[in-house]
Formats: C-alpha cells, structure tokens, sequence
C-alpha cells in the first residue's frame, strides 16, 4: 500500500527516481508472498524507468531482485545472469558481498561446490572488511553446507555454529 502511494505521489510530482524505486518495492512485495510472475512485472517496470534515468543504484537493486526471483524459480543460470549484471550497475559497491553470496548460493543449487565456494570465499572476505555481519552469517552457512555436503563434519559443524551465533545477535 505505501509503495502504490508513493508510486502515485512520484507520478504526480515528475519525481522519476521515486517512482522507479516504488516500483521495485512493490515488486519485492510480490517476491516475498511468492508471487514471483507480479513480482516479475514490477521489477521490469523498475528496470524500464531505471534505465531511462540511468540510475545505477536502482539498475542494481532490481537487476539484483531479479536474479533472486529466477533463483527461487529454479532457473540458476538467469538468476547468475541478473545477479551479475546486478554487480556491474552497482558502482558505489553496496551490495556486492550479498550478491556475490547470491550467485554462490545459485551454484550450490546447481550443485556446483567448487565454483560456490569461490563465490562464498569472495563475499566472505568483503562482507567481513564491511563489518556485514548478515552476509558473513549467510557466507557461513553457505560454507557449512559445501562441507556438510562433502561429509567434512566438524568443519559444517563450526561454520554453521558461527553463523547460528550471528544470527542470534542480529
């Protein structure tokens, strides 16, 4: 409801980034209930008006929720498309320890361990010089899970311990 507001207001007063960005939250709105074919449509809308803007940031957050909703949709290597296009809009490096994450967790999917690992490594190590404590927790169990899956234990153990610790103090 406060996205559809703020879409009208944004319209209403020529505030074009506004509106791009109110698009997107909708379309997350959608992404979250599951409705991934509404969401779809909003974040295309976003990436339209984004694009006629060229506002990078927006180009990013959607490209990076569309790749996100192919994922969940079981289409990895879209989802690996988007997330990458994702990280070349996004110039100001906000959200690219998390996106890094997110084409690791794809390749897990696709049961690529070693490929997810590179991936989990990478968002690892910028997610901790950015003091990201959600990434580092999703990193975590990410890793926890490559060694679960190659029967190293004590190692799933440790890394799904760490992040079960940090996802307690979030």
């Amino acid at each position: 409801e406060l996205a559809t507001q703020s879409m009208k207001f944004s319209k209403a007063i020529n505030f074009n980034q506004g509106y791009a960005r109110a698009v997107d939250i909708l379309g997350s709105s959608y992404w979250v209930v599951g409705d991934y074919e509404a969401a779809m449509k909003y974040y295309q809308l976003s990436a339209k008006e984004s694009m006629i803007i060229n506002d990078s940031v927006s180009l990013s957050s959607v490209y990076h929720n569309m790749g996100e909703v192919y994922k969940k949709m079981g289409q990895y290597d879209k989802g690996i498309e988007l997330l990458t296009t994702s990280m070349k809009w996004d110039t100001k490096n906000r959200h690219i320890p998390i996106t890094l994450y997110n084409i690791g967790e794809a390749y897990l999917f696709k049961n690529n361990l070693s490929v997810a690992l590179n991936y989990y490594n990478q968002a690892l190590g910028k997610a901790i010089k950015e003091n990201d404590n959600r990434t580092i927790a999703y990193c975590y169990q990410g890793l926890g899970t490559i060694k679960f899956r190659n029967k190293d234990y004590y190692s799933a153990l440790a890394y799904l311990t760490q992040a079960e610790k940090l996802w307690n103090s979030l």
